[in-house]
């Protein structure tokens, strides 16, 4: 997902950064969008991250 990669690429991020911004592990991250389309809940929490977590500047 492009979120994750920005992270990943972006020297000044990182992957430790997107941890503590989503409050979850990238494999808990991939775990969810392995399941968002099929589980109404993993889709509302997605939609809160992003809306509530996401650093704007991204």
């Amino acid at each position: 997902m492009h979120i994750l990669r920005v992270y990943e690429e972006e020297e000044m991020l990182g992957l430790v950064a997107f941890e503590a911004d989503m409050a979850m592990s990238k494999d808990e991250w991939m775990e969810m969008l392995d399941h968002l389309y099929e589980n109404p809940f993993m889709n509302r929490k997605f939609a809160s991250l992003l809306t509530n977590r996401v650093p704007h500047s991204l």
